[in-house]
């Protein structure tokens, strides 16, 4: 296979790790702590934990992606993906704004319907695999252009779906979780919907934004929640290009810009996460964890520089 070589203007890799190495190692060593922090907590908590769904929800599911979510945006950051890296940090947040909603208050409530609303959407897959879902017709559609060796449905792999549509079932059918999934059920069909919703919105919760507000943190999503938001949804020309003076530039896909930005509100939530989880599970540990904060880690996250770059190359209009 032969191998391009990259555009300069557009990706320098090399520059840019370089730049991060030189001027940010320091931030390296601050994400991987806290993310070894956070994988320690994930088991220490579970073990005190009074082991029901709630905690495996709350501690497996949504503290698990804060961790892992800012461990991949440390891989990001330190090859000058500060861009790409800002997804990861948006993830990150709308777990932890879960993980403080759910523990709010009906926490074995809202962890059963999220594990419900996982379960209905597994099922939904499996059907689909064996041509069987009520949106077979748009999933077909949708499908079409697809690999066909990618859709070929053996029948190891119906029977596999087969096997998981009558487990789930069987889970959804107990009285642990049959009126949770007729909620979603009746759900649907009040509002007419084609698809599975949020696994909160038949707890009367429309987004993520509403939930920010009833757990006090619309601030955080105003500030960096919609604007990664539209890093995500690609809704914002001037992250990819810049006009001016008749050209035409743009933007770097690798650079350290916005990374100050991104370090503290992405630690700032991540702290915030693992006091709260320590709250609820180990609150004798919280002496400890401002210690560890003070001394391994305010340094480095109060003084997190930032960067300005000039224009490189333009095109004329």
């Amino acid at each position: 296979m032969t191998i391009e070589n990259e555009y300069s203007a557009i990706i320098d890799r090399k520059k840019n790790i370089r730049d991060f190495n030189k001027n940010f190692s320091d931030i390296r060593g601050l994400l991987k702590d806290i993310v070894n922090y956070g994988s320690n907590l994930i088991p220490r908590c579970f073990v005190t934990s009074e082991r029901k769904l709630e905690d495996a929800i709350i501690i497996g599911a949504f503290l698990r992606q804060v961790v892992a979510m800012v461990d991949a945006a440390e891989i990001l950051i330190s090859n000058a993906a500060v861009y790409s890296a800002q997804l990861q940090a948006r993830a990150a947040f709308e777990a932890s704004v879960y993980l403080d909603w759910t523990l709010k208050e009906d926490t074995a409530k809202r962890a059963k319907y999220f594990y419900v609303a996982n379960l209905r959407k597994d099922k939904l897959w499996a059907q689909r695999v064996i041509g069987e879902s009520p949106d077979q017709t748009d999933f077909d559609e949708m499908t079409r252009e697809l690999s066909e060796d990618l859709l070929n449905k053996t029948e190891d792999i119906k029977k596999e779906a087969n096997k998981q549509i009558e487990d789930i079932d069987r889970i959804l059918s107990g009285s642990a979780f049959a009126e949770i999934n007729d909620d979603f059920t009746k759900y649907i069909e009040r509002k007419g919907l084609r698809y599975e919703p949020s696994w909160y919105s038949p707890l009367g919760i429309n987004s993520v934004r509403q939930m920010a507000i009833d757990v006090k943190r619309l601030p955080e999503y105003e500030f960096f929640y919609s604007l990664a938001s539209e890093v995500m949804h690609s809704s914002r020309y001037r992250h990819h290009i810049q006009f001016g003076n008749g050209k035409l530039t743009f933007e770097p896909i690798r650079n350290l810009k916005g990374i100050n930005f991104l370090i503290n509100f992405m630690v700032a939530c991540t702290l915030k996460t693992y006091k709260k989880i320590l709250t609820h599970y180990r609150p004798g540990e919280i002496p400890s964890f401002s210690k560890k904060y003070l001394e391994d880690w305010r340094t480095a996250y109060m003084n997190v520089k930032s960067v300005a770059y000039k224009a490189v190359e333009s095109i004329t209009l």
